[in-house]
């Protein structure tokens, strides 16, 4: 019986595993949206005040929001963190 249990979680850590590395490095405002759980307006709106950690791609000026930025800006508030809390989050970030 433990066997069994032992193999479900062993898949179940798996599952998870390919969960997460599926999520890119660098999201569009829709995936940042669903990752985040916020609307696209609200997004833009933190954009506009510079609130929020984006960049703006190549000619076309399209909108990328990098994903290890966005957790560390969500731990810490700050858009430009110190080194300091980069080090102290890290564990938190999904590499």
């Amino acid at each position: 019986m433990s066997k069994d249990i032992l193999t479900k979680l062993e898949n179940i850590e798996t599952k998870l595993n390919q969960i997460e590395g599926a999520t890119p490095l660098w999201l569009t405002i829709d995936q940042l949206s669903d990752y985040i759980n916020l609307s696209k307006t609200a997004i833009r709106k933190m954009i506009k005040q510079n609130e929020i950690p984006h960049q703006r791609a190549g000619s076309t000026n399209k909108l990328l929001f990098n994903r290890k930025k966005i957790d560390l800006w969500l731990l810490t508030g700050d858009q430009r963190p110190k080194k300091r809390a980069r080090k102290l989050n890290r564990e938190f970030i999904n590499d």
